[in-house]
């Protein structure tokens, strides 16, 4: 175990030396994605089958089921301004005597939302930490093939906390702009409520060619565009407010798609980087943008890649659970059993982004510097055959 400690410093600091000197200190080499899905499916099995244990399995779905705490991402829910029977309800009135009453008992509602606020950032911090522990845990058990409990736990700590670190950072800077984006909306249409002025316009203030008429679909709403004559008493939703809305929901999607491949890059490829050389968070994530910054193709191919992989398995699991009356959809709801059923799919997103990254050279590969376990001696291009 001590050499191999030494290997790991040795190969650590090669790496640190080489992004050190930035592109120019790292060969160019040709990323093939599609190449690293056969030998990473081997590693699965190779993890998962040979030996099958039920014990090895529930492992590897609790420390997946770890990892996936706190990485829910974002959810955008925007008030039905438009819809008729929201327009109707909200009332001036009403919305006055709901703020007379909360004026009434402010101090109390303070309170109570103070605390509930602490008490929710504190669960949310809680589940971040967790989650960082088990991503490295959950790494660990299954580049050396060893699904065990306490060890995983207790070496990768320091990394692990700096890892937590970053992504409170990324967390609280992704919260921030989300409330920048938010807030112009709320106080604009706040403001035109507390005036008397409400959402909605007359046709005649929109156009006198066109009228915006929204309707209730089944699953959701739409909005049909339809051209008429002007009608001078038909009301439709405010320019401006449409305007707002749009602008701010299209920036809000943005927010999310970048949170979502910046956490998907966090996940796949800093934590590898720092479980390799035992860095912190920071300066993992110098390391992988300057791969990616060579090697910007690759990157793009493998998060398409990982799209369409995603879409395919999870299009099979629903043909699976309806096949099953749905039935299968109850087992995958559970916690822990989930990730232990579906646990060759959480495998295979875990080693994935390992033989991608082996791709830039031996000095990259997490299998080799790993502890030796059960595959002592076998590295994966042996498992290949």
């Amino acid at each position: 175990m001590a050499h191999i400690g030494r290997k790991r410093r040795r190969d650590g600091s090669r790496l640190r030396h080489m992004v050190a000197f930035g592109r120019g200190g790292l060969a160019r080499v040709d990323v093939r994605v599609l190449e690293a899905l056969p030998p990473a499916w081997s590693h699965v099995r190779q993890v998962l089958f040979r030996p099958f244990g039920v014990g090895r399995w529930l492992t590897f779905g609790f420390w997946s089921f770890l990892q996936g705490l706190g990485e829910g991402g974002f959810s955008i829910g925007l008030p039905d301004f438009w819809g008729h029977r929201w327009a109707e309800q909200l009332d001036r009135a009403v919305l006055l005597e709901v703020l007379r009453r909360v004026s009434e008992y402010l101090p109390a509602v303070l309170a109570i939302c103070g605390i509930l606020l602490v008490l929710g950032i504190g669960f949310v911090l809680l589940l971040m930490w967790l989650s960082a522990r088990g991503t490295f845990a959950y790494l660990d058990c299954i580049a050396t093939n060893r699904p065990e409990v306490r060890r995983p736990w207790r070496e990768h700590r320091a990394i692990a906390h700096s890892y937590f670190i970053l992504r409170v950072i990324f967390g609280l800077v992704a919260l921030a702009i989300m409330v920048a984006l938010t807030v112009p909306v709320g106080v604009l249409v706040m403001s035109r409520l507390r005036t008397g002025e409400g959402l909605r316009a007359t046709s005649a203030e929109v156009s006198r060619s066109f009228s915006f008429e929204w309707s209730r679909w089944d699953a959701g709403y739409g909005m049909a565009i339809q051209a008429s004559d002007a009608d001078e008493d038909r009301a439709s939703i405010d320019p401006v407010v449409l305007i707002v809305l749009i602008v701010g929901f299209a920036l809000l999607i943005l927010v999310v798609l970048a949170s979502t491949v910046f956490n998907v890059l966090l996940v796949d490829f800093v934590v590898p980087v720092q479980y390799l050389m035992k860095v912190g968070a920071f300066e993992a994530l110098k390391i992988v943008w300057t791969l990616m910054v060579s090697h910007l193709g690759g990157f793009v191919l493998y998060l398409i890649v990982r799209l369409v992989l995603a879409s395919a398995i999870g299009c099979g699991i629903f043909a699976v659970g309806c096949l099953t009356c749905g039935a299968f959809f109850c087992i995958t709801a559970i916690p822990v059993l989930s990730q232990t059923v579906l646990q060759p799919v959480y495998a295979l997103f875990r080693t994935f982004p390992l033989f991608v990254l082996r791709q830039f050279g031996p000095e990259w590969d997490v299998f080799v510097s790993s502890s030796p376990g059960p595959l002592s001696g076998v590295t994966p291009l042996e498992l290949e055959g």
